[in-house]
């Protein structure tokens, strides 16, 4: 349970009010209807698109840290600490 309670808080504003926007377009404007679309992608749109944004590789989306991306030796430690990988006593004495 609330594995992915983020990224559901996030993007079901979004999906529900596309919903209830198609909807509406389409001339359903039956209450219970709505209420029910709109739940159920509220909960499940948001799912969707984390599914699909985590096949892509971008699973920092849904993230508030930025992707590592190292470009030299100081902020490839900084990513590994970012990970939580501990250096190896070789890196800790600064030998290649």
């Amino acid at each position: 349970w609330g594995l992915l309670s983020l990224q559901i808080y996030v993007a079901h504003t979004i999906v529900s009010a596309a919903v209830r926007t198609a909807l509406l377009r389409y001339g359903v404007h039956d209450p219970l209807t709505h209420l029910l679309t709109q739940t159920a992608a509220g909960l499940y749109g948001p799912i969707a698109l984390w599914e699909v944004c985590h096949s892509l590789g971008c699973d920092w989306i849904f993230t508030l840290r930025r992707p590592a991306t190292p470009t030299s030796r100081a902020s490839g430690e900084r990513a590994q600490a970012d990970a939580g990988v501990v250096p190896s006593p070789a890196q800790d004495r600064g030998s290649s």
